[in-house]
């Protein structure tokens, strides 16, 4: 771990909706809307609101490895993904 992925929440969607990290990496989520996001998967304790034109990092240090959905619990409609965590 120890390294980065962007993840960039802009219009209602996650690009990309697929973020693959090691553990112990960082998420750097962008927030290129003019709304405000949040990304929320539950099974792995991530619940992170972004403001317009902000961007937060998400540390994944504690998170197991394995598959999580996620969604922005602002608009679940709509802005879904999927993050893998490897060893």
């Amino acid at each position: 771990g120890g390294g980065s992925v962007t993840l960039t929440a802009e219009d209602f969607s996650f690009d990309p909706d697929t973020v693959t990290a090691a553990a112990g990496d960082t998420i750097e989520l962008s927030n290129e809307g003019e709304s405000p996001h949040n990304l929320q998967a539950e099974e792995a304790d991530i619940d992170e609101d972004v403001d317009a034109g902000e961007t937060v990092s998400i540390d994944l240090a504690d998170v197991e490895p394995g598959t999580y959905d996620f969604i922005c619990s602002f608009h679940p409609e709509d802005m879904t993904g999927t993050l893998e965590i490897t060893e």
